[in-house]
């Protein structure tokens, strides 16, 4: 009997050391872990997730379960996670000014805010930022402290610029970055190491370094490409348009178009349009057929430069759109997205268009080439012939 409970005791220690590592997160309330950490003397992390954000799935399949994540979190803090969308959540979210998801928060064990990070991330960064939130050069609050208390040197006002907790406070953020480049000369500011802080940095359309590179595009192109500079266009303008239409504010839109002709006078007539676009996408009641018709107006003129944008309608439109008479406006849009760019992925959009419409014959052609597209280009054509096979049935 002895050999035998010593032969379990050990079997039960293997199982358990086969088990995967996870962060241990407390169940209990948040108040209450407070609580137990200030006993304990044990920092604290707080992490906000919804079951509705991608990067926080990724973050839950991928991070969190990670072995040496979870050494260091389990050894180092008291861990609450909360959902943004619980009672509890939105009481929390509020306290701490979370805006985005996923979203990091770092105490001491008295409760002091020392660190705070967003964004998904893999596992070597979410270690880095644990142990940031004891570094006073790295942790935000701590910089934010010496930013409040009148530090104003360049190296300083980079560092903190650049600090991502400034993405839950983008005013902050913006006034920072401003105060960042007016102190850089004109020569300073054409280098390749401020040209890639600019690039990088994302607080709209009317911070210093957004303007700066709208209106010094070809030099960002030389650095970055084309089709990096394109893309990061195309975000600024759509996200302001986007909030402009979110506020049915067609002055905000005229203004924004104004901006467009003095910052780009070159490309004026093509971002224009795509404000037009997603002005009309960003509003709270959405006349499908006017932004069908501005999307394919649009696609006429700058497909090739931007089938993106093409494909998103057709995306936005077989989600939302029930009238199959205008759900069918979209399908012209999208064959202007697979003439400028035949990729899987713009093909196997139309198809599903098309079995929406309910034309599964010319859906399954277009399935077809979409499976040969990613063969010919060697990505995987999985998604394609599983959606072929269900249709084919």
């Amino acid at each position: 009997m002895r050999y035998l409970a010593v032969a379990l005791l050990l079997f039960v220690r293997l199982l358990a050391a086969a088990q995967p590592a996870v962060v241990q997160f407390a169940t209990a309330d948040f108040a209450a872990l407070q609580a137990h950490a200030r006993q304990e003397n044990r920092p604290v992390f707080l992490y906000f997730w919804s079951p509705s954000c991608g990067p926080c799935v990724e973050m839950a399949r991928d991070v969190f379960p990670d072995s040496a994540v979870a050494r260091y979190y389990n050894a180092t803090f008291r861990s609450f996670k909360v959902n943004l969308d619980s009672e509890e959540g939105k009481a929390l979210g509020a306290r701490y000014g979370v805006s985005a998801l996923p979203s990091f928060v770092y105490f001491n064990p008295v409760g002091t805010l020392l660190h705070r990070t967003v964004g998904g991330k893999p596992a070597a960064e979410l270690i880095q930022d644990g142990r940031d939130a004891f570094i006073s050069d790295k942790a935000y609050y701590t910089l934010k402290s010496r930013y409040e208390a009148g530090e104003r040197n360049t190296a300083f006002l980079r560092t903190f610029s650049t600090a991502s907790g400034l993405l839950e406070e983008p005013a902050l953020g913006r006034r920072v970055s401003n105060e960042y480049l007016r102190g850089q000369s004109a020569a300073a500011l054409a280098s390749p190491q401020n040209r890639e802080y600019i690039f990088n940095q994302y607080q709209g359309l009317d911070a210093a370094s957004t303007q700066y590179f709208l209106r010094h595009q070809p030099d960002f192109a030389r650095q970055f490409g084309a089709e990096a500079v394109a893309k990061r266009t195309r975000n600024i303008i759509s996200s302001a348009a986007d909030e402009a239409g979110r506020k049915n504010d067609a002055a905000a839109l005229s203004s924004l178009q104004q901006s467009i002709a003095k910052l780009m006078p070159a490309e004026a007539p093509q971002w224009q349009q795509l404000a037009q676009v997603h002005f009309l996408l960003g509003q709270p009641t959405r006349n499908w057929p006017a932004y069908a018709k501005a999307a394919l107006a649009y696609g006429r003129q700058f497909a090739t430069r931007d089938p993106y944008t093409l494909y998103e309608a057709a995306v936005y439109m077989s989600a939302f759109v029930k009238d199959k008479a205008v759900l069918a406006q979209a399908d012209p849009i999208i064959q202007l997205a697979v003439a400028a760019d035949p990729s899987a992925l713009h093909l196997l959009t139309r198809a599903k268009l098309l079995h929406k419409l309910g034309d599964d014959a010319t859906a399954a052609t277009v399935a077809r080439e979409a499976v040969a597209a990613a063969t010919r280009t060697g990505k995987s054509p999985e998604s394609a012939a599983a959606f072929l096979a269900e249709i084919s049935k």
